[in-house]
């Protein structure tokens, strides 16, 4: 028997109610009704006020105080809005366990858009980047070079190979477009693909 869940996590300063990234991780336990993983996708994920965007997802929605909030001398700081590695894969496990294929396509596509921007201007794997503008170089507490950062162009690997709990090993993506890879180059000390969407 599904349980009910509510669909907003209250979390925050002083009891605020915060629309956080969150929201999306019960997706993974599967313990949320389909017309509230509908809601969570369409009024919230993909809500450019609040998450989706050309950099996505940010730790707490756009429209949130604490996103624009000016902490340690710097807007869109750690927590407060930035876009976190983890986070992303979190989402995307969620939104591929309830079915929302194109969504986890399309999630999977800006992820790696925000590791390819700094990983071909300076090679940094950042352990977080602004929501805004894909950097993450533009504070001083984003770690240049953090494994978990990774994980953002690790979603497209998923998108042509991955090893499912539920399914088994899976080759192509969920959501049926193609993809391939490109300018596979092997030799003594590089390796190198580009996953085209």
């Amino acid at each position: 028997m599904r349980r009910k869940v509510s669909i907003l996590i209250s979390i925050g300063m002083a009891g605020s109610a915060m629309c956080s990234a969150l929201l999306c991780f019960i997706m993974i336990a599967n313990v949320c009704s389909e017309e509230q993983a509908r809601r969570m996708v369409n009024e919230h994920l993909l809500n450019e006020s609040e998450f989706w965007g050309e950099y996505v997802i940010p730790s707490v929605s756009r429209n949130d105080p604490a996103y624009n909030d000016y902490r340690d001398g710097e807007i869109n700081n750690y927590w407060r809005g930035r876009i976190w590695g983890p986070t992303n894969f979190l989402v995307s496990e969620g939104l591929k366990r309830c079915g929302f294929y194109r969504e986890a396509h399309l999630f999977a596509k800006r992820s790696i858009n925000v590791f390819r921007k700094e990983w071909e201007e300076y090679s940094h794997i950042h352990e977080n980047y602004d929501a805004d503008t894909g950097e993450g170089c533009d504070v001083y507490n984003s770690d240049v070079f953090y494994h978990f950062g990774a994980l953002l162009a690790y979603l497209g690997v998923q998108e042509l190979i991955d090893v499912e709990p539920w399914g088994g090993i899976r080759f192509g993506n969920l959501y049926g477009g193609m993809n391939e890879v490109r300018n596979f180059i092997i030799s003594n000390l590089v390796s190198f693909f580009a996953i085209v969407f």
